[in-house]
């Protein structure tokens, strides 16, 4: 697999001592510094932005994101629904839309791709932090269950 060492080993890679790393894949500067306010602030690790889904794929090979916050408009050729396809494809990690967006079509769209969350713009910093525990207690859940089978 091209992101193998994405792939957690070991049941503490998703321990809450383990500073949960965030990639966040977003256009606009001040909401890239909103959400990486909240990030640090909740104790997890900003591994990266980008604001485009050509920057996030490069930035995933070399910082080995827990989970991806997905804008659904992006600079660059992809949107985010590419992005969150190519990351199902090739990354299999969890992401986490962060949209202004939630007409008909980018529902439809973004339902596909099976988010592990969908949080509209504006947003408080909790929504953040919400999501992000849910995913870190799935991923341990999964852990836990692959360890006993």
């Amino acid at each position: 697999m091209l992101f193998e060492k994405n792939v957690p080993k070991k049941e503490e890679d998703y321990n809450v001592n383990h500073p949960f790393r965030i990639l966040v894949v977003e256009d606009d500067p001040d909401m890239r510094d909103i959400l990486a306010l909240f990030i640090k602030k909740y104790g997890y690790e900003l591994c990266g932005v980008a604001e485009s889904g050509e920057d996030a794929i490069r930035l995933m090979k070399t910082t080995s994101p827990d989970v991806v916050f997905i804008d659904y408009l992006l600079k660059g050729s992809m949107d985010g629904v590419e992005l969150a396809q190519y990351i199902n494809k090739e990354v299999h990690i969890p992401f986490i839309y962060i949209t202004a967006y939630s007409d008909h079509h980018v529902i439809e769209r973004v339902i596909h791709t099976c988010p592990s969350a969908f949080i509209l713009k504006p947003f408080k910093g909790e929504e953040i932090r919400v999501a992000v525990e849910i995913i870190i207690n799935q991923l341990s859940q999964k852990k836990r269950h692959q360890i006993k089978t």
